[in-house]
């Protein structure tokens, strides 16, 4: 068997094996040009990545008007014909808009309110009505943020107060 240089008649000790049969390209050249082509391929992938990065989204209800944030499984309770505020925040600080949605036992999620992240902060008034009074079974709150995140589910009771 001949050697491939007397078969095809190139030499291919020359450049790392690669000679005239291909195209005259040497291997360094090849190298910048993959490292230039990977580099290119990473310094757009962030600004893609950056539109749906991950977002962690809170929810807070405070004990009471001006209060601390209840901890996270405890219920607060309010009397009807209260306001009840419902604020959060996302990080890292994103713009858009949350869905404030709420649920009264097994019933199906219900958007309630859409409030614009402002410096990555929301912030809602619930006010609650006599139909709202229910010492049994607690209203059940989250925010939503679309294509990121979804807080945990914070407990409302509504009480009649009488």
């Amino acid at each position: 068997m001949q050697p491939s240089s007397v078969r095809d008649g190139t030499d291919r000790s020359r450049a790392g094996g690669h000679g005239p049969a291909h195209g005259g390209r040497s291997v360094a050249a090849r190298w910048v040009l993959s490292v230039g082509l990977v580099g290119a391929l990473a310094l757009s992938v962030p600004r893609s990545a950056e539109a749906h990065r991950v977002v962690n989204l809170s929810i807070c209800i405070p004990y009471y008007p001006g209060a601390d944030c209840a901890r996270r499984d405890e219920a607060v309770s309010y009397r009807y014909g209260s306001n009840v505020p419902i604020r959060g925040r996302a990080r890292p600080e994103h713009g858009g808009t949350v869905k404030i949605q709420r649920r009264k036992g097994a019933a199906a999620w219900r958007t309630v309110a859409r409030v614009d992240l402002e410096g990555g902060r929301y912030r809602y008034v619930w006010q609650t009505r006599r139909r709202h009074a229910d010492q049994d079974t607690p209203y059940k709150f989250r925010a939503t943020l679309a294509r990121h995140d979804r807080s945990r589910v914070q407990k409302v009771y509504v009480l009649y107060g009488e």
